[in-house]
This record gives C-alpha cells, sequence and structure tokens, in this order.
C-alpha cells in the first residue's frame, strides 16, 4: 500500500523540518507546494530532498487562501503520477500519530472509503523550553477533549483521482459521499501555535490572504480579533501569548479554561539539522514582504495570473 501526503504551506522554517522528518516515518512520498515562503522555507524543503527525503517540492506564489483549488490538483497528481493508494492531505503543523508505518497501512485497509483523523491539539505552555528548537519536543501539552474533534479527511486513490478537496481539508466533495468514519488508532497531533513571532507571522499573513480572495465570509474569523491585538502593538500581542495559544487551539465557542494534560508526541524523525527560531521581528518583516508582493503582481498585472495545475519541481 502507497501513502502520500500533500501539502500547501507559507513560512513555516520554525516546523517545516521536524514536519517533514517525522511525518516520513508514515508516508512513502509527500508533495508539498509553496505559497512563496520569503523565510528559507523552501531551502530547507530542498535541502530535506538533497538527504534523500522523498519531498517533491513546487511553487504558487498567487496571493490570497485558495488551499482547495491548490491542494487538490496535488492529491490528484499523487494519484495519477505517485501511484498513491490512500492521500494524506496535512498541514505542516500536524503530524502523525500511529503505532507505526505498517500499523497506520492495516487502519486503513479496513475502510474503502473516506475518513477523517481525530485532532489532537497542542498548546504552548510557559514552562516550555525556550532553548528547545523542535517544536514537538518543546511544546508537550495538549487540550483533552471528551469527544476529540474530526481534523482532516484521508482520501482513497478512488477518490481522490475526482474529488474535490474543500477549504482546510476538512472534508471532500464528491456526490453522495463523505468523510463519514473515523480513524481508529491513529490521530493528528496539531501545533497551531508555537511563539509570539511564528503567531504573528500566521495571523497577520493569513488575514491578508483570506481577504485577497475578495470574499468575506466566516473563513479564517479566528485570526480577526488577534489581528487586531497585533495592529495595536507587539508588546501587548506578546503579553496576551500564552491565554490566545490556548484559545486559538480551542473549539470555536468553546470556552477558555478546558483541561491541559502533559502528554508529549513521541517524535518519529531525526535530528533537525536547518531549523532555527524566529526573530522578534519576523511578523513585521513577513507583512511587508507581502504587501510588496501584492503590490508588485498588481501593477505588473500578475494578479490575474492562474493556478499551476501542479508544483513545479526542483
Amino acid at each position: 500500500m502507497r501513502v502520500v501526503a500533500v501539502s500547501m504551506v507559507r513560512n513555516e522554517r520554525d516546523i517545516i523540518e521536524s514536519f517533514v522528518r517525522h511525518n516520513a516515518a508514515f508516508v512513502d512520498a509527500h508533495l508539498i507546494l509553496d505559497q512563496g515562503s520569503t523565510d528559507g522555507t523552501v531551502d530547507i524543503l530542498r535541502a530535506l530532498a538533497d538527504e534523500g527525503f522523498d519531498v517533491v517540492v513546487g511553487t504558487d506564489p498567487r496571493p490570497g487562501y485558495y488551499q482547495a483549488e491548490r491542494t487538490t490538483p496535488l492529491m490528484r497528481r499523487a494519484v495519477g503520477e505517485f501511484d498513491a493508494d490512500w492521500v494524506i492531505p496535512i498541514d505542516a503543523d500536524e503530524f502523525i500519530v500511529a503505532p507505526s508505518r505498517r500499523a497506520l497501512r492495516k487502519i486503513l485497509a479496513s475502510f474503502d472509503g473516506a475518513v477523517a483523523w481525530s485532532w489532537l491539539t497542542y498548546v504552548a505552555r510557559p514552562q516550555d523550553d525556550p532553548g528547545e528548537t523542535n517544536v514537538v519536543l518543546r511544546i508537550r501539552h495538549r487540550i483533552q477533549e471528551d469527544t476529540p474533534r474530526d481534523a482532516k479527511v484521508v482520501v482513497p486513490a478512488s477518490l481522490a483521482a475526482t474529488a474535490t478537496l474543500l477549504q482546510g481539508n476538512h472534508d471532500l466533495v464528491e456526490e453522495g459521499v463523505r468523510a463519514d468514519g473515523r480513524l481508529a488508532g491513529a490521530a493528528l497531533a496539531h501545533f497551531p501555535v508555537r511563539s509570539p513571532e511564528q503567531l504573528g507571522v500566521k495571523v497577520a499573513i493569513s488575514t491578508l490572504q483570506y481577504l485577497a480572495r475578495g470574499e468575506r465570509h466566516d473563513w479564517g474569523h479566528h485570526y480577526l480579533e488577534l489581528y487586531e491585538l497585533l495592529a495595536a502593538g507587539w508588546d501587548g500581542f506578546v503579553a496576551a501569548y500564552y491565554e490566545q495559544a490556548t484559545r486559538f487551539g480551542l473549539r470555536p465557542g468553546q470556552p477558555l479554561g478546558g483541561t491541559v494534560i502533559e502528554d508529549p508526541l513521541a517524535y518519529a524523525g531525526g535530528r533537525l539539522r536547518y531549523t532555527s527560531g524566529l526573530r522578534s521581528d519576523e511578523p513585521f518583516r513577513s507583512i511587508f514582504e507581502y504587501a510588496l508582493d501584492v503590490a508588485e503582481r498588481y501593477g505588473s498585472g500578475r494578479s490575474a495570473e492562474p493556478f499551476l495545475a501542479q508544483p513545479t519541481d526542483g
């Protein structure tokens, strides 16, 4: 059984290396489309490919958070070119949790339709070791939920060739088909917030990307309050970091103050070679770089460029 992961990433320098190294223990290949990172994310991915990891790196820097439109072609490519029996759409802050590579395949073999992972959301705590570069070793606590949330879908080849992923990869569109099953014995560990600098970049760029779609709806609504807090000043944003880190991991409408337990992820990757911490000016540099890119594309007429149907390798 061949299992292929597909991802869309942007400015994930603090986590992309551990993400690839860990998930490589469970998947046979990984197709990654970069949205125009400016922080060295692509350099790290190419270094990992040079090491021998089966990572295919492509770019599509067009502004706007068009995840479904970008990830769906990757899913179909995973089947058509990489002979995937199962496709795992996964974000750069998500890590597969399973007893082993073989066990994951045995679990998947018991299904013939799309299924969903349970999400285990990890949150930063004041006792985290700031000297630990590897995010999944530094952040050891997660939110305990009585009924874990369904996270992303896992798609069999029979559907991946024709179905369309929805925004966020939480479900897919195929007439009469939904991801009704849940993977028992496997889950996704989710690390959405890792440092004030990373949260600032995430909030700023994601908010701008959602707005660049030219549509107003509830996608990205949980970013707006944090965007306003960031715009009001860095010191206030940092002061509220741990509270916001926990809030960001909760369900919409779920009260703050849920049980947080220590349950470190069993990291399956090797030693990190290319990862470094983020600087405090990272969010503002990212905003300016994104603004310049949008302005240049608008000025040159490239803002209307079509999406790449598949990543450009290399």
